[in-house]
């Protein structure tokens, strides 16, 4: 199914990504416009080096870099907030579009929203959900496959807006984010990728503190 039905079949065969400098965006700018496909958008998520302290986010011709990612390193309860911080474009050193920052001893996030503050809630202990507040209603971050590292983002009556799949075996690919929702631009795009981003790390804690636990039980 077509998530862009006004979309030529025929031009798709002819359809040539140019690669751009996307250091244009600014903040008051929206996103480049998602090019015309078939099925999800999708969005490549590398990682820059081996710590995971700076991400970049291409658009689906894996050229056009739509976000930045910059991480305190650790991320620990005394590092500086928010330890997340996402940039449009390239240029870090204009005012961020989306913030993360993680608490020790609880699994919710504080989210920002371009100055809007927002709480990616744990629903439950022993449940791969987080809830939050969007600008269209209120989405969950859910586990998508139980031996899976796999997301996905739904609204209440459980429609798809977004889906992570994981890159298990890369060292330099994050993963992938498939965009399903059609009107997925501006704040609503940036609200999914930080709720997204924040949500992976959720995940990478947790299964730190279980292979923590497994080993210490074993000792």
């Amino acid at each position: 199914m077509s998530y862009y039905p006004n979309a030529n079949p025929q031009s798709m065969s002819n359809m040539q990504f140019t690669p751009k400098d996307p250091s244009y965006v600014q903040y008051n700018q929206q996103p480049a416009p998602a090019p015309v496909m078939y099925g999800p958008r999708l969005l490549h998520i590398y990682i820059n080096g081996l710590t995971h302290r700076k991400m970049t986010i291409f658009d689906n011709d894996k050229q056009t870099a739509l976000y930045t990612i910059k991480q305190n390193q650790g991320m620990s309860l005394f590092s500086e907030k928010p330890h997340m911080k996402i940039f449009r474009g390239l240029d870090t050193n204009v005012p961020y579009v989306g913030s993360a920052s993680f608490h020790g001893f609880s699994q919710s996030v504080d989210l920002g929203f371009h100055g809007r503050m927002e709480y990616l809630h744990a629903d439950s202990l022993f449940k791969r959900t987080h809830s939050f507040n969007s600008s269209v209603g209120r989405l969950s971050w859910k586990g998508d496959g139980i031996m899976s590292n796999n997301l996905k983002l739904v609204d209440q009556q459980d429609n798809l807006y977004a889906r992570f799949d994981n890159a298990a075996f890369s060292m330099s690919k994050e993963g992938k984010l498939e965009i399903y929702a059609p009107n997925a631009q501006g704040m609503l795009l940036d609200e999914i990728v930080t709720s997204g981003l924040a949500m992976i790390q959720c995940e990478r804690r947790r299964r730190n503190n279980n292979s923590g636990s497994i080993a210490a039980s074993s000792s």
